[in-house]
């Protein structure tokens, strides 16, 4: 069952990314709000950050393109540092045989 809150978010993403709302209606694993979560992302962050969007269904992809370029760094950022930390891992694993 999805936690308080987030159904409402999943549709308002679905909404203004254009997409059917039943899409947004799946059950919250493997829900888009879920995903975006496993990316770092807080359901608060992601609704204060649409809430910057304009009222327009769907938002024109001119309107999108600072916002996905915001979390494409963000999600660039956090592949980075889970790349470090196997790399880290990998040396730990390797220190410990010796």
């Amino acid at each position: 069952m999805s936690p308080p809150g987030v159904a409402e978010t999943t549709k308002v993403l679905a909404r203004r990314a254009g997409a059917a709302v039943a899409t947004a209606e799946r059950p919250f694993t493997g829900s888009p709000t879920s995903r975006w979560r496993n990316a770092g992302f807080s359901l608060e962050e992601i609704a204060e950050q649409l809430a910057m969007l304009p009222n327009i269904h769907p938002v024109p992809p001119t309107v999108w393109a600072p916002l996905r370029k915001k979390w494409e760094r963000r999600i660039d950022q956090h592949i980075a540092e889970l790349k470090q930390l196997k790399i880290d891992l990998r040396c730990c694993t390797r220190d410990a045989s010796r």
